[in-house]
């Protein structure tokens, strides 16, 4: 529930975590049906809100998208991908 309060288009997200998790889980099989790799991106509220203020995101979708590949960029370089 908190994540759709600090979220600015909280009313367009899922519900309930198990209704996200569903959509989430069709998103994965078919980034990778398509041959791409996905990382997962946990959001927890109070850090991905202090994120956003560090990089000047409002919190909606555009800040998700960009912590998710912020999230990407950073498990590649543990990786020596990058």
């Amino acid at each position: 529930p908190r994540i759709l309060e600090v979220m600015e288009d909280g009313q367009a997200l899922p519900r309930t975590f198990e209704e996200w998790e569903g959509k989430a889980l069709k998103a994965l099989e078919k980034v990778k049906a398509a041959g791409l790799v996905a990382v997962k991106a946990h959001i927890e509220p109070e850090a991905f809100l202090a994120w956003c203020k560090a990089h000047s995101y409002r919190p909606n979708s555009e800040a998700r998208q960009a912590f998710g590949g912020y999230v990407a960029a950073s498990h590649a370089k543990d990786l020596g991908l990058r």
